[in-house]
């Protein structure tokens, strides 16, 4: 019966899939180990992906606990310690205080001398609403008057509140006003800052 199967193939067809059956074996030789190697080169690539993921997730929580261990430390008492114990203008309270009242004109300096070393010219801030999370709670801050200051003054402030220093807690400035005024022996700064200060748990 094969015999009789073949017998009816010519003989030239029967030469011509000698040579293809090779190639075409070839063929499915080469697709299959392309298709093997794909699905190799994916899981790598998933595993890859996996392993980055677990790198970021292990930098963060090295990240997380440097930020604990810095700042469960911190000084919850910062805010007072440096700004609401500052004193602002104090070249201007000088100079005025060297020009004394001679003339009726200079009851303009007495009266600006009296109002900037009042406790009206001086940091306080208010506990205005706390958010508790499992980790940290934080404290929103806000100045009760407005302050007036110096170039130098508002540089000193700003240095305060933006670089990291001992004891000081994680402060993060929400909201600022900073605008330019006036004054009988030069220009000032009038500013007012809302900020918020995080407690970590420790």
């Amino acid at each position: 019966m094969k015999t009789k199967l073949f017998a009816s193939i010519p003989s030239f067809r029967l030469v011509l899939y000698a040579l293809l059956a090779p190639i075409l074996i070839t063929c499915i030789a080469i697709f299959w180990m392309h298709s093997i190697i794909g699905q190799k080169r994916q899981e790598y690539e998933r595993l890859g992906i996996v392993g980055e993921t677990i790198q970021k997730k292990l930098q963060n929580q090295r990240q997380n606990q440097t930020i604990l261990e810095t700042f469960t430390q911190a000084n919850q008492l910062f805010l007072h310690n440096n700004l609401e114990q500052f004193s602002a203008l104090s070249q201007e309270i000088e100079k005025l205080q060297k020009k004394g009242v001679v003339l009726p004109e200079d009851r303009v300096y007495e009266k600006r001398l009296e109002q900037i070393r009042s406790d009206r010219n001086k940091f306080h801030f208010v506990e205005e609403s706390t958010t508790i999370s499992p980790h940290y709670k934080e404290i929103i801050e806000k100045q009760r008057t407005p302050v007036e200051l110096d170039n130098k003054d508002l540089t000193t402030i700003l240095q305060i509140l933006d670089t990291q220093q001992e004891e000081k807690p994680h402060l993060i400035i929400t909201e600022a006003s900073i605008e330019r005024k006036k004054a009988p022996l030069q220009e000032v700064w009038v500013t007012r800052f809302t900020i918020l200060r995080r407690e970590y748990q420790s």
